[in-house]
């Protein structure tokens, strides 16, 4: 209870509220994911990622606008003076512009205060982290620690002061209780079952989706994610942990001045994911209702208490709040009432002096904040569309649709280059003139046609602000409220230019820097996720054709092979064979089944064999198929008493892909078993060649050999030799008497 009367009574009741609030959305959280326990097991991982991604969106933007803030405090001229006089005004008003930080201060190199917004004792400060890292020149800081009076969960930012000559004159530093991260995080998280949690860079526990557990800093060191974490694991991790089964998925944290050091957790027991959730229901709604009604007393008793003490600057406050901008609060006490007091006249007379430029600076940030986020998200999702389309087609046509959407663009068109790279194609565009110029097949001239060819012909950007001043630009009659036009070549490795993005807006100069840089970005990955189209386009097309061929292969294989047995039939008792001759025979007598639709039934199996059943005789016919070829038909018949049941047709159908499997083993064995042969054959005769030195005995062995090799009945070998010397009848001769010779040969011939 004594964290209740230390602090400012703004913090301790903000606190209170959001804390009401965020006890009151995470019991219900368990209620609103109930439909989806079907489809937990093939959706975790994605609503593992979403989570975390969800508290990596809010930890990054709330220390980004801290930084930034702090950022905005160091460099004012007034902060390198290092002159607590004019360094505390800036202090105090930083921490009433930002609630749930307690204190903002200035430090010297030695690490004593300069200023704080407190009002308190100046302190030492040089053994803290934040400060050294600080002094030493790093851009942000971090330190997570307890907070010396209240011992709550803390996070101090620091920052150096530069001089002007880039020399670190001090430190800036801000002192916020996490508890608005911490309520912020328990808002963001959506977690239906499990838990989240978040480390420090020392293990040490920065938030968990139960605030009674985060209130320590306990060290997590020793838990299975965070050690797999340290180890340089990320994603989804699967581990064991009390003899209970657990999915996590852990993830660094981006934001300025953290570097991944923090890491966040999102934790589920596999039993969560996959059992039913019933049970869970039932001991939700109990628990919500009596969270309820414990909240609820809670809230009134401590609203009641932390209000008495404010009733008496409630009337100086509302007349503020009317416009008397003169009003200043009574100080009668000197408590933390009469300081809340004095702070709230001190407010009030810088309110005086800021209020015209604070309020304009509060909304350009927020402005700029809500910019940004838009341009991240819309930049997330053209990323996710040019990861997973790969259709060139529908690629083109979903980016230039997300671009004017999301960017708010007149017209977006995506230009290719056609095979000889003479002309930029216009592929895709999302406005009305945009369409009507791809459907009569716009095209521009590669390096002569307005922005767009230049761009495609240079491989350089071309941004026209005003595009009555371009040289480049040429009116289109189809785009006549153009004010301002931008392209960006479609660069892949290499350099190699392939097409061009064009957007157009009817603003003129409406192209800021933050737009041409995300643009560019997008380019690029437009570039390589239609080359990668491509490239799979091309690669499904050499697969289909490697099929196609395998297919002809195997079926001429099958067609040229010889043999006796055409297959076998089993009659009850034994398997007798089933030759050439009678497969005509059963082949018409299948065929007449298969044909006979009015007693046939056809149904496709999830093993992709067509069965044919026919129920008046009870006869299956299942087809043996391998690579897209029929090998023959697998004919199984029955009693009609005992028709055939669903679960032994799929059983048969999976047993002809194994039998398929099995005789196009065969087949391949027999081959190589056949070659094997004929090339040991070879061999031999080789062999014997190979050791005689007389042309007459070479051939002897030649005629001989193949003839009984190949069975042949007669073999004969002629050597002709063209000499001016001899002539036809002396080759005549020659040839009767090595034929006479080879008839000596007998069975050999």
């Amino acid at each position: 209870m004594n964290w209740l009367r230390r602090g400012s009574l703004k913090t301790r009741l903000t606190t209170l509220i959001l804390g009401i609030v965020a006890s009151a959305m995470i019991i219900g959280i368990g209620f609103t994911l109930t439909w989806v326990r079907m489809q937990l097991e093939q959706h975790e991982l994605l609503y593992l990622r979403s989570l975390s991604a969800a508290l990596q969106t809010v930890v990054g933007a709330w220390l980004d606008l801290n930084s930034t803030a702090l950022e905005s405090l160091v460099t004012q001229p007034e902060m390198i003076s290092m002159d607590a006089e004019q360094q505390t005004p800036l202090v105090v008003a930083m921490d009433k512009a930002y609630p749930y930080m307690y204190l903002v201060s200035t430090v010297d190199l030695a690490g004593m205060n300069v200023a704080r917004s407190d009002d308190q004792a100046s302190f030492d400060y040089q053994d803290r982290s934040w400060f050294t890292k600080a002094r030493g020149g790093i851009p942000m800081t971090y330190q997570v620690l307890l907070e010396r009076t209240s011992s709550r969960p803390a996070i101090v930012g620091s920052m150096p002061i530069f001089a002007s000559s880039g020399e670190v004159v001090g430190v800036g530093m801000f002192a916020a209780d996490l508890t608005d991260l911490i309520v912020q995080l328990q808002t963001s998280y959506t977690g239906n079952f499990g838990f989240a949690y978040i480390v420090d860079e020392q293990d040490r526990l920065v938030f968990h989706s139960d605030p009674q557990i985060t209130a320590d800093l306990q060290n997590y060191a020793d838990a299975s994610p965070v050690l797999l974490f340290r180890q340089g694991q990320t994603g989804l991790v699967k581990f064991t942990s009390q003899g209970q089964r657990w999915w996590a998925y852990v993830e660094g944290i981006e934001g300025r001045g953290l570097y991944q050091e923090w890491g966040i957790v999102i934790q589920v027991a596999e039993a969560d994911l996959m059992g039913q959730m019933r049970q869970y229901q039932y001991v939700s709604m109990g628990i919500f209702g009596i969270s309820i009604i414990i909240v609820f007393g809670i809230a009134s008793w401590w609203t009641h208490r932390a209000l008495q003490p404010v009733l008496a600057l409630t009337e100086t406050a509302t007349a503020i709040v009317a416009g008397d901008m003169m009003r200043e609060a009574p100080v009668e006490r000197e408590d933390e009432i009469g300081i809340l007091a004095q702070t709230f006249n001190s407010m009030t007379r810088q309110l005086r002096d800021l209020i015209d430029t604070l309020e304009d600076r509060v909304t350009e940030r927020t402005r700029e904040l809500a910019h940004r986020a838009d341009y991240l998200s819309a930049t997330g999702e053209v990323s996710r569309a040019v990861a997973s389309i790969l259709d060139v087609d529908v690629l083109l046509e979903q980016v230039v649709n997300l671009i004017s959407t999301r960017f708010n663009f007149y017209h977006t068109a995506i230009f290719l280059l056609d095979d000889v790279g003479e002309w930029a194609v216009l592929r895709a565009a999302s406005s009305k003139g945009g369409r009507e110029m791809l459907a009569r097949g716009h095209r521009l001239k590669v390096g002569e046609e307005g922005i767009v060819g230049y761009v495609s012909g240079s491989g350089h950007a071309r941004i026209a602000l005003n595009v009555g001043g371009d040289t480049r630009w040429v009116a289109n009659p189809n785009l006549p409220d153009t004010r301002s036009e931008m392209g960006l070549p479609l660069i892949v490795r290499g350099g190699q230019v392939i097409g061009v993005l064009d957007v157009q807006s009817v603003e003129p100069e409406a192209f800021s820097n933050e737009d041409i840089s995300t643009l560019r970005i997008l380019a690029d990955q437009i570039a390589v996720a239609i080359v990668n189209a491509r490239l799979f386009r091309d690669n499904q097309r050499a697969i289909e054709e490697l099929q196609r061929l395998y297919g002809v292969e195997l079926e001429h294989s099958w067609a040229s092979r010889e043999q006796n047995v055409a297959g076998y039939r089993y009659d009850g008792a034994i398997s007798k064979p089933i030759s050439t001759d009678e497969v005509d025979v059963l082949r018409s007598e299948m065929m007449h089944r298969l044909l006979n639709t009015s007693e046939t039934h056809r149904s496709q199996m999830g093993t992709g064999s067509l069965i044919q059943r026919n129920d008046v005789e009870n006869v299956l016919l299942v087809p043996l198929r391998f690579a897209g070829v029929t090998l023959g038909v697998l004919r199984m018949q029955r009693p009609p008493a005992r028709p055939w049941t669903r679960r032994e047709i799929e059983f048969i159908s999976q047993m002809t892909k194994d039998i398929a499997q099995a005789l196009e083993n065969a087949r391949l064995l027999s081959e190589a078993r056949e070659r094997a042969a004929q090339d040991r054959l070879v061999r031999g005769v080789t062999e014997q060649l190979r050791a005689s030195l007389d042309p007459d005995m070479i051939m002897q062995i030649t005629v001989r050999e193949l003839g009984r090799v190949l069975g042949a009945e007669k073999a004969a070998i002629e050597v002709t030799y063209v000499e001016h010397s001899r002539d036809a009848e002396h080759s005549r001769d020659a040839e009767h008497s090595r034929d006479a010779e080879h008839g000596r040969g007998g069975a050999n011939d």
